[in-house]
């Protein structure tokens, strides 16, 4: 038990801290970050170092992923930045972040948004408590990409679950940088896969929310609107078509990433700071490798904000700021090489068809409509948001003009796909909820400005706090009263009696072929490593023909089964005690909890 902590604790502080704290000294010795700044730009920045790197190492120079390449890695730059720190300040690392300096009003902040981190990781936490497992098919899919990335020490473009390594380009190639840390993950903390993949929902909910309220306090220079920014974050709902922050995914990881390079960019601008400026660039290469449609959505709101601000170009910076932008494009290589087809003139228009024009992907009509964001977001959320965009509009701020830019062209989009049914960039139902993530800020801008407008109207110091206390219990209600709706909508794919089946398999060995029933099947090779006949189709698809000859083989008679069987070279059959068999040629070798493996007789390919 106490290696188990030690090692989780160990390897998260590898991944999660001690690389990027060890560049934010080195990039900034003197002073010049707050404390929110160091620690949100620390743990983004030690992702991008666990991911960078090893994705490089592995893609160009075909070096192997695995632990002792992971941890050398991570300790080189380390200690290459702490050095590059000590040349240029001559001092020790101020790991207390200047605490000695803090006040009584400074500890109280501190409190508050302490107290809504936990509150953040504790929402999205207790939509796991009582399942230990992931609830999307997605994340079941993910982990198995993780799993492959790890058990081949490298980047694979093969479907992990089947034998052949499948056919065709999976969505899920173009988001190995994901693969990449959740390999990394898995080996650092040396647990099993399945078992704590529930918790990194929740805690990437919380980092997100840490960089959510730097994004929105460094910006538009008001603490207050920080929290608030916190407070709505938290309210974002979550449901297996739009997700959101109850699972982790690409995606959900992408969130910190979109707000961080959206910060340090304006930032970078507005301080004329090359080195904020680089960094944003680097995330944003980041984010290519992890989710590609997030990054590509985050690079157009970069330059919209760039026109809003047209003064800065015509500052000596503006070659400058072009050469930095150009970092995340080598991104484009790696994506290249996934959808070629052989020649330049082919692969053009069969990327443009099939990924970067979109339309609604969604088996939810309803999706389509506009009023499904207002539903979704809720009506007063989105008038606030609405207020907060006329009060930045209003003031003329520059840095809240980031705001703006990434709210505008995710309105954009949705306004095209209104009058197109298309989308460019990225699938409509992920527009959606880029569109929620530009209103948070815009909305906590609103709420504040509501706030202020309430106390000045109120002359007694005791009547203005009692009225701020009522509008801001008065929103949470209204925020969290919906904000487990969707939660009985949740599919759990396998239970513990399951989980104990599956696991069982091990004892037969890896790499087998397992035929399940295609909802279990995805959870096959994540938790047995054995290869399955067909899943049901999410970011890794599936062979029609397959998956209704795997459903079949649980409604035919015997003969059909062993056809079946032949057919796709199955060595086991994994039943659960609805589906028991009693077939010639399948011999039961397991019975345990409702669970039922059978060893196929003969095998077609043996």
């Amino acid at each position: 038990m106490l290696t188990d902590i030690l090692n989780v604790s160990l390897g998260m502080l590898l991944l999660f801290f001690v690389p990027g704290y060890a560049l934010v000294l080195a990039l900034f010795p003197k002073k010049g970050l707050d404390l929110y700044e160091k620690i949100s730009i620390a743990v983004l920045s030690s992702i991008t170092i666990s991911i960078l790197p090893i994705f490089t190492l592995n893609y160009v120079f075909k070096t192997p992923i695995d632990y002792y390449t992971i941890v050398a890695s991570s300790l080189f730059v380390t200690l290459a930045c702490v050095i590059i720190y000590f040349l240029r300040s001559r001092k020790m690392p101020e790991f207390y972040f200047e605490i000695h300096e803090y006040g009584l009003q400074k500890f109280l902040r501190l409190f508050c948004v302490l107290a809504l981190l936990a509150a953040n990781f504790l929402l999205v936490y207790s939509v796991h408590q009582d399942y230990s497992y992931p609830y999307l098919l997605d994340e079941w899919q993910h982990i198995a990409e993780g799993i492959q990335v790890q058990d081949n020490a490298g980047i694979v473009l093969h479907n992990p679950y089947y034998r052949d390594g499948g056919s065709g380009i999976e969505l899920g190639f173009f988001e190995n940088g994901f693969h990449v840390f959740l390999a990394e993950f898995f080996m650092l903390t040396g647990q099993e896969p399945v078992r704590i993949y529930a918790i990194l929902p929740a805690l990437f909910a919380a980092a997100t929310a840490l960089v959510v309220f730097t994004y929105t306090y460094k910006t538009s220079g008001s603490y207050g609107t920080g929290l608030f920014a916190m407070l709505f974050y938290a309210a974002l709902r979550s449901n297996v078509s739009v997700l959101g922050p109850w699972f982790f995914v690409p995606m959900t990881l992408g969130f910190a990433y979109i707000y961080a390079i959206l910060y340090l960019f304006s930032a970078g601008i507005e301080r004329y700071s090359l080195r904020l400026l680089l960094l944003s660039s680097v995330f944003l290469l980041t984010l290519a490798l992890i989710h590609p449609w997030s990054a590509a959505v985050v690079f157009p709101a970069i330059i919209l904000y760039l026109i809003l601000r047209p003064g800065i170009l015509k500052e000596k910076n503006a070659h400058l700021i072009a050469g930095i932008m150009v970092i995340p494009l080598l991104s484009l290589d790696y994506i290249i090489n996934v959808v070629w087809q052989g020649t330049l003139e082919k692969t053009g228009p069969y990327f443009t068809e099939n990924f970067l024009i979109s339309g609604l992907g969604l088996p939810v009509n309803e999706a389509a409509s506009p009023a499904y964001i207002v539903s979704f977001y809720g009506i007063i959320p989105l008038l606030l948001a609405l207020a907060g965009a006329y009060y930045i509009v209003k003031k003329k701020k520059g840095p809240e003009r980031i705001f703006l830019a990434w709210a505008a062209f995710i309105a954009a989009e949705i306004a095209l796909f209104q009058v197109t049914g298309k989308t460019v960039l990225a699938p409509y139902e992920r527009i959606m909820y880029y569109a929620f993530l530009s209103y948070v800020p815009l909305s906590a801008i609103g709420f504040y400005a509501l706030i202020e407008y309430v106390t000045k109207k109120t002359q007694n110091m005791n009547h203005r706090f009692l009225a701020s206390l009522l509008c801001i219990g008065a929103l949470a209600w209204l925020l969290f009263t919906p904000y487990y709706l969707s939660r009985p909508g949740l599919y759990k794919i396998i239970d513990d009696d399951t989980y104990s089946g599956i696991k069982a398999l091990e004892k037969t060995g890896t790499h087998h072929v397992v035929l399940a029933r295609p909802e279990i099947s995805s959870a096959i090779y994540p938790i047995a490593k054995d290869y399955v006949i067909a899943i049901n189709p999410s970011q890794l698809s599936a062979d029609q023909k397959a998956l209704e000859d795997n459903r079949r083989f649980f409604m035919t008679d015997c003969d059909g089964k062993l056809q079946v069987l032949e057919k796709y070279g199955a060595d086991y059959v994994f039943a659960r005690a609805g589906d028991a068999q009693d077939c010639p040629g399948l011999k039961l070798i397991y019975r345990e909890k409702g669970s039922y493996i059978y060893e196929a007789a003969k095998n077609a390919n043996p």
